[in-house]
Order: C-alpha cells, then structure tokens, then sequence
C-alpha cells in the first residue's frame, strides 16, 4: 500500500503541475484550483461513495485518474489481492507518464506565449 500511496501522490502532484501552467495565461489560479479540487473530490468518490454515482458517471470516472491519485489505497484496503495491486500500479504508472509528457508539451507552448507584466 505505500507503493500506491507514493504512486497516487506523484500522480496528484502532476495534475497539479498541469493545473500550474494555466496561470500563464489568468492572472487569478483561485477560481480554476476551487473547480479542480471540487472535480477531484466527486469524480474520486470522495464526496460520496462511487457506488451511489450513476453508472454513466461511474463509467467516466474509471477512465480519469482522479480515483487512482486519491482512492487507490481505498480500493486496496477494500479488497486486498496482488492483482488489483499490479493493476492499480500499472494504471498509476501510466498515467504518471501521460501526465509528464502532457505537462512538458502543455509548459513548451505555455512559456511561448507568456506576457510579463510590471517594471
């Protein structure tokens, strides 16, 4: 479990980095950070438990990694076996590799366009 819950912090540390490179372009990140923690919450199931979602939005959510950077540990304690383990792991790991090539790309174009303003 501490391999997921390393896993499901790196992961969350790079939702974040994402969220960081849109305040290249708004002089305010509060607005777009009160959105994004309110999205992680419920699409994570932590708002209430994802059985009580809709199956349609419960479909959703298995593809986002917002359940694996906060309720992969859950998932463990739920039902432990060393197959839901491998696959949250290798799910958690895939996604840690998406998001760093998409925040690369998404920081290149960003720091392009950047306007500085001041004295």
């Amino acid at each position: 479990m501490l391999v997921t819950g390393v896993l499901a912090y790196i992961l969350y540390f790079e939702l974040e980095l994402i969220l960081g490179t849109f305040t290249f372009y708004t002089y305010s990140i509060w607005g777009i950070a009160t959105f994004k923690e309110a999205l992680l919450l419920i699409l994570a199931g932590n708002v209430f438990p994802a059985y009580f979602y809709p199956q349609v939005l419960k479909q959703v959510a298995s593809y986002l990694p917002f359940q694996y950077s906060f309720s992969a540990v859950g998932m463990l304690v739920q039902t432990p076996s060393w197959q839901l383990f491998l696959q949250i792991v290798v799910i958690q790991i895939g996604y840690i590799i998406f998001l760093i090539l998409l925040f690369k790309v998404l920081f290149k174009w960003s720091s392009t366009k950047t306007v500085i303003q001041g004295g």
